[in-house]
């Protein structure tokens, strides 16, 4: 079973991953809607994945996300980091592209993206 932290703003949008996904039995999954506070939760609950979602609003905001899944990933090597990203911003789009080519996280799916994609994307992390 994969252990899974969904890092999210949205609360509508966490709560129906979090029951859908908990529905696959390859998941263990546990929301922090405070981004603050999202390292320490990473260390309490231990995931394999972060799925972090990129706020289509607010300033700095992927960078802000950039640098927490850095700090996750410093203190747990291990921990995959899969971005949320939405379609519907050009320059979001185009840097988290770079930030998957470049190794600073390891995978992307835009917000549009279907549930079953989406399982399937985190299972083959």
């Amino acid at each position: 079973m994969k252990k899974i932290l969904l890092v999210m703003y949205r609360k509508l949008l966490s709560e129906t991953l979090n029951n859908e996904l908990s529905a696959n039995s390859e998941f263990i999954l546990r929301t922090e809607a405070n981004y603050k506070s999202a390292p320490t939760a990473a260390d309490v609950f231990l995931p394999d994945i972060v799925l972090l979602e990129i706020p289509e609003t607010g300033e700095n905001v992927f960078d802000e996300c950039l640098s927490l899944a850095n700090e996750i990933k410093a203190k747990r090597p291990s921990c995959r980091i899969m971005l949320l990203c939405p379609e519907g911003n050009a320059l979001t789009r185009k840097a988290t592209i770079k930030a998957v080519q470049r190794g600073m996280v390891n995978d992307f799916v835009y917000y549009d993206t279907s549930l079953k994609y989406l399982a399937s994307k985190l299972e083959a992390l």
